[in-house]
């Protein structure tokens, strides 16, 4: 059995690459000798820097800039392996985890730290940058990252497809610095060969802090599982929690959905046990795989 374990991150709880090692303990749990895959995934948000990183051999360099109140953060991008593109997450410098609940207003934040991420990794020697714009707490079309690197390249981008995104930052990246919008799922499947693992293994197992109806909206479960039919390849999807309209995800290449959950718990108790949550069920997950395999068996030799 080979099986590739690509899951965006858990938000709040665990990176993708600790959500896929968990997954793939589980796993081992009822298939140790099965080759396993990790590839860490994400769609632009929290996370981009990682899976990046992790997938063309680079480094990741902290600094700190402004955050999205205006005070002092402590964030990061990373340096690929060719030592001239960098990875950013606006996240990190202007995300929503930054905000606390009594001051969430988008009236009062700017992009201006994720500008300042962006000169950072400029005065690295990056001359290419891939910034993922998802988890933004702003909402002043990228005019604070302006104010530190660019002019005003005079674009139109009114009728422009993904502009609006993370606050309007995807339309000022266009309008000041002359950016092309990409989803970020595609980019990372790019950077991390996922498509080529894709043809060797006999399963994909993705999954997300959770899966709902805005899943089908580029998210990192089904632009992977899109991929994955291609080439007649099984998709499970195990995340945190299941929430509504997470069954349109059937319709977009995913053949199974699971939560790691086995009971009532609250979400700081779901938090804490994260890891060994997704283990337990993704050993679940193999175990029903296997039982599958034999019942399939069966009615084969009674034909």
């Amino acid at each position: 059995m080979r099986i590739l374990i690509a899951p965006d991150s858990f938000k709040g709880s665990l990176t993708a690459l600790e959500v896929a090692k968990a997954m793939e303990e589980g796993i081992k749990r009822f298939w140790p000798h099965c080759r396993t895959f990790t590839v860490p995934m994400a769609d632009g948000g929290e996370g981009t820097v990682e899976a990046l990183a992790t997938a063309a051999g680079g480094r990741i360099i902290p600094c700190q800039v402004t955050g999205p109140l205006g005070t002092p953060v402590e964030a990061f991008f990373g340096i690929l392996g060719d030592g001239t593109t960098a990875v950013i997450e606006m996240a990190a410098a202007s995300g929503l985890p930054l905000v606390p609940r009594e001051k969430l207003n988008p009236m009062a934040t700017t992009t201006y730290g994720t500008g300042e991420l962006m000169a950072k990794a400029m005065e690295y020697g990056c001359r290419k940058l891939v910034i993922g714009i998802g988890g933004s707490a702003t909402n002043d079309g990228g005019m604070g990252m302006a104010q530190v690197i660019v002019a005003d390249l005079g674009q139109d981008i009114s009728q422009l497809p993904g502009v609006g995104a993370a606050g309007g930052l995807g339309g000022g990246l266009v309008a000041f610095t002359g950016a092309v919008l990409r989803s970020g799922v595609e980019i990372i499947m790019e950077a991390s060969n996922l498509e080529q693992i894709m043809q060797q293994v006999d399963l994909v197992i993705t999954g997300e802090g959770r899966t709902d109806e805005q899943t089908i909206y580029g998210k990192a479960p089904i632009g992977e599982a899109q991929r994955a039919k291609k080439y007649g390849k099984p998709v499970v999807c195990l995340s945190g929690s299941l929430g509504p309209g997470a069954e349109k995800v059937y319709e977009h290449g995913v053949d199974a959905m699971f939560s790691i959950l086995k009971g009532p718990l609250t979400i700081n108790q779901a938090i804490a046990g994260s890891k060994e949550l997704i283990t337990d069920a993704a050993e679940r997950i193999a175990r029903l795989i296997g039982l599958g395999m034999v019942v399939k068996g069966r009615f084969k030799e009674k034909d």
